[in-house]
């Protein structure tokens, strides 16, 4: 008598992986960031440019906060902090 296969359950890492990808797509999009979901994108990405730079840290810092399971009050703060910054520009186009 065959078993029939039992549904896959994703593993830790995706669980982390698919966290992770959640939280850079969601400041991508709120913030118009274009983070990287994941390392092949980063990979591609010319490793000499400054934003590639940036991206790479932001990335390395999501996935550390994500790890340690402090990823929340971290977001939260950067929302604050960020909507407090948008909320006071001023767009002057003319302006220097």
């Amino acid at each position: 008598m065959t078993r029939a296969a039992s549904p896959h359950t994703p593993g830790l890492a995706q669980m982390y992986n698919d966290q992770i990808n959640s939280i850079l797509a969601k400041l991508s999009s709120d913030w118009d960031l274009d983070l990287p979901l994941s390392e092949e994108k980063t990979s591609m990405i010319s490793a000499e440019s400054e934003l590639s730079r940036k991206q790479s840290n932001c990335l390395a810092k999501v996935k550390l906060l994500v790890f340690k399971d402090k990823i929340a009050p971290v977001y939260l703060q950067f929302e604050t902090d960020a909507l407090a910054l948008y909320n006071g520009w001023i767009n002057k186009p003319n302006g220097l």
